[in-house]
């Protein structure tokens, strides 16, 4: 072995676990025999809803996890954190006043602190000096734990520090969308995501993997909250979703948005089956086994569907006539549509466009139609004369529901 070269020992190393008050760690760190500021780690870059979440738990008694300090000899006062920083800073932060709490994401609505019930409402724009007493005393006696490690010096820690975060991958942000909405949110979702629009739109497995579906039903939820364009960032539409994690959404909102996606299913099944038989004799082969996809039924555009479905379903608009609006105005795209479609297609401006764009498109193309009736409809662009579709509610049409002489009527290339 060459000279100089440093060994990694373990025979020399030791680890130990303690126990401490909230109040210790902020005194060490006053002392300088905590230090924060390894030069391998990241700087402070918690947002002040995340420090909240973080002392709300505190408050709250669920377990912080430990942090993990080290030091070059076993018994010395001066320790090293290499995992834990932005945890031990947000304590110390919150002591000192640097910010007010923001309740905004935490996910419970309403939780106990020493068998006293609060809302977290009671608690935003407060600062932690503004608590009472009892309280404030309350987070300095939480205690959590330290893991240590002695006998290293900083070459080899901060090589121990790369395995930690080469060991396990960060949650990306739709896992931690998934996990935050609450249970009865997540179920109706996953009832929703099996849906043939999904099984059908282009979205690759991967994105289903990071769970795209939920995405795409959220924002969907929220558009039809309000009625109009909004900002479907993930930190708005998690914002508005979250506020339900108890309950579930309301009744009325649950019903629009599963009726909405049960109508662009049925949609979705006659452009496949309108696409499928078009597609014989002409060498398009697909992967055996697999679906066939409908290349405009992406993210942005589905959710855009989905609120076009709403207003359709409620304003008696059978599903044939609409599959034809739908594969017309995507075969002759309106230029605001597809600018509003290729960049910050978040922006509250951009849905905006896009929502306004397909509103007028369908409008246009429903008022050149023979307007339905109770029972007998005949869509002049859609179905031929001699060709008829009962309109009943109850009744929802699969791959295998579809008359065939309908599907002949339905044409469009997409």
């Amino acid at each position: 072995m060459e000279k100089n070269k440093k060994v990694l020992d373990m025979s020399n190393i030791s680890f130990e676990t303690e126990g401490n008050p909230i109040s210790n760690y902020l005194k060490w760190l006053d002392k300088g025999e905590l230090i924060t500021g390894v030069d391998y780690q990241r700087s402070f870059v918690w947002s002040e809803w995340k420090q909240t979440n973080l002392a709300l738990s505190v408050l709250i008694g669920i377990r912080i996890p430990s942090i993990e300090v080290y030091r070059t000899v076993k018994g010395l006062k001066i320790k090293n954190i290499h995992d834990g920083k932005q945890r031990i800073i947000t304590l110390q932060r919150t002591v000192n006043n640097c910010y007010k709490f923001d309740t905004s994401k935490f996910p419970f609505e309403y939780f106990t602190i020493n068998g006293e019930v609060y809302a977290k409402e009671d608690l935003n724009g407060l600062t932690f000096g503004e608590l009472s007493p009892e309280l404030q005393e309350l987070f300095l006696d939480r205690n959590f734990k330290m893991e240590i490690t002695s006998g290293i010096d900083d070459d080899i820690a901060e090589g121990i520090f790369t395995l930690y975060n080469m060991g396990a991958e960060a949650l990306k942000p739709q896992e931690i969308r998934l996990a935050s909405m609450g249970r009865k949110t997540r179920q109706f979702f996953n009832t929703i995501k099996e849906l043939p629009v999904f099984n059908h739109a282009a979205i690759s497995d991967k994105q289903k993997i990071n769970n795209l579906q939920h995405d795409i039903i959220a924002q969907t939820a929220l558009l039809l909250n309000f009625n109009t364009g909004c900002e479907l960032s993930g930190d708005n539409v998690s914002g508005f979703i979250n506020q339900y994690r108890d309950t579930g959404l309301p009744e009325e909102l649950s019903n629009r948005l599963l009726d909405s996606f049960n109508y662009l299913s049925t949609v979705t099944n006659l452009l496949v089956m309108d696409k499928e038989n078009n597609s014989t004799g002409k060498g398009k082969k697909k992967k055996e086994g697999s679906a066939t996809k409908i290349t405009f039924l992406n993210k942005t555009n589905i959710v855009m569907l989905a609120v076009e479905a709403d207003k359709a379903k409620q304003n008696g608009i059978l599903e044939a006539e609409f599959t034809q609006i739908v594969v017309d105005f995507f075969k002759n795209l309106p230029s605001d549509y597809k600018n509003a479609s290729s960049s910050k297609t978040a922006s509250e401006s951009q849905v905006k466009i896009r929502m306004e764009s397909i509103a007028k498109g369908f409008t246009k193309s429903v008022n050149n139609a023979i307007p339905s009736t109770p029972k007998l409809t005949i869509v002049k662009k859609v179905i031929p004369e001699n060709v008829s579709i009962y309109d009943n509610e109850d009744f929802c049409m699969s791959n295998n529901d579809i008359p065939q002489n309908v599907m002949d009527a339905v044409q469009g290339s997409y």
